[in-house]
């Protein structure tokens, strides 16, 4: 079971960097900024920061991640992923606690 933990929890942090990537391969910063700002004079281009930041996010949220998982093993919790658990308890019961 723990195997399988694991290996949601790759797939969500993987995801979340690629999603990440994708956004600075295809918006200009431009349009990530609030509005009335003028986005700031990079030498970098904007799929090197997607890289960079893709980067980072796998490895803060992965260690994070990582320390949640034994924390949550130590303490008894439930995991990232219930195989008994529908659909309503992983995308409607979350929903209604934003």
């Amino acid at each position: 079971m723990a195997k399988k933990q694991l290996t949601v929890l790759g797939g969500f942090v993987v995801l979340f960097a690629l999603l990440t990537l994708a956004t600075f391969l295809v918006f200009p910063a431009e349009q990530m900024l609030p509005a009335g700002m003028e986005a700031p004079p990079s030498a970098s281009p904007g799929w090197v920061m997607g890289l960079a930041y893709a980067g980072i996010i796998l490895v803060v949220y992965g260690l994070l991640g990582l320390g949640g998982f034994w924390f949550a093993r130590r303490l008894g919790l439930s995991g990232v992923y219930r195989p008994s658990a529908g659909w309503r308890q992983w995308f409607v019961w979350p929903c209604w606690w934003v």
